[in-house]
């Protein structure tokens, strides 16, 4: 859901003026990560036999007062994990929240954010194996984009819901969490379809700025979509050549059209290669060279340490002429008995 960038949200009598930029949503000059929805379920018939069993102590722990209690205790709860919330006053037609639901906008400190970066630094460090000391980087709370944020925050913020709703609302008897979401910055929406509806392929400076806001597995979609775009010029040319050729002669497009599925097969091998290499550049313009290193490593993968040429940290390797020794073996065998089962009796 996209908070309006021209709309003044109300949050305990006073104005909070909402503004939309290339890093995402930012309210009173802070950036807004997440929000949290959740609704008053003081009034429904389980609720309130659930406090009366609480409210006999033999039963369970001691209940809430009320809502804004129970509100009170979840925000508390949030900044001591590291994650300032604000209340928001919620209107007919929001959309996500309705109008007898609390809405919370979250925004993790720079400590939690510091924290989450230094557990995935370490994460890739001890999936790739590394060898040697480990060493973070750090980065400035100013210099996380809006969906490196949400990239941080969204684990931690995950597995954090069902402790809220156990330990800080205590259960489910006055508010009840709907979910979170992160916010849309609707400014970048109306000028990423301006954008597009103006241009025939999407611009460089968009493409970086697409990155910033929805991540980079969003931009890596656009940009193949662009680039495989681009590639289709040629064959969508030469093939309406070809089928204007077929209405003016009967012969000569007999003996292209075998040519012409031909150059198809190169065109797509050459394509793929040229696509291969784009990625790569935009991997390593966006820092994202070494994102295959997440994947889970064959815990019964056994190779050679080598320092890679290219990005000079050490690797795992599997010697080629080993592959091919097996591969040799492998084949041999299957020259040999090619069926593995015998013929069925007649």
């Amino acid at each position: 859901r996209s908070t309006p960038a021209s709309r003044d949200l109300s949050s305990n009598g006073r104005r909070l003026s909402s503004q939309a930029t290339s890093s995402g949503v930012v309210i009173d000059g802070e950036p807004v990560d997440f929000a949290m929805v959740l609704s008053d379920v003081s009034s429904y018939r389980s609720s309130k036999a659930k406090r009366f069993l609480k409210s006999m102590w033999i039963f369970g722990q001691q209940q809430l007062a009320d809502v804004d209690t129970a509100l009170a205790q979840l925000v508390s709860s949030l900044e001591e994990h590291g994650f300032r919330a604000r209340q928001v006053q919620t209107e007919e037609g929001d959309g996500a929240a309705g109008p007898e639901d609390v809405l919370l906008l979250l925004t993790g400190t720079p400590d939690r954010l510091s924290r989450e970066d230094y557990r995935e630094q370490l994460d890739l460090w001890i999936q790739s194996r590394g060898l040697g000391e480990f060493s973070a980087r750090t980065t400035s709370a100013a210099d996380y984009s809006a969906a490196r944020r949400a990239q941080l925050l969204q684990p931690a913020l995950s597995a954090l819901l069902p402790e809220l709703q156990r330990h800080a609302l205590r259960g489910a008897d006055l508010l009840s969490i709907r979910g979170t979401f992160p916010l849309h910055d609707r400014q970048f929406n109306l000028r990423l379809t301006s954008h597009l509806t103006r241009h025939v392929f999407l611009q460089a400076g968009m493409l970086h700025q697409l990155r910033n806001v929805y991540g980079e597995k969003v931009a890596f979609l656009f940009a193949f979509r662009n680039f495989y775009q681009r590639c289709l010029l040629l064959p969508a040319a030469a093939g309406l050549l070809l089928s204007l050729s077929q209405r003016c002669f009967t012969r000569g497009p007999a003996l292209v059209q075998p040519v012409f599925g031909l150059a198809i097969s190169l065109w797509g091998s050459v394509v793929l290669r040229a696509w291969r290499r784009q990625r790569w550049q935009l991997a390593a313009l966006w820092g994202v060279d070494g994102a295959h290193e997440t994947e889970v490593v064959r815990a019964d993968f056994r190779g050679e340490r080598v320092v890679s040429h290219v990005t000079g940290e050490a690797t795992l390797y599997y010697p080629a002429w080993k592959r091919a020794l097996k591969r040799c073996v492998t084949a041999r065998v299957r020259v040999s008995y090619p069926y593995p089962y015998p013929y069925p009796n007649p």
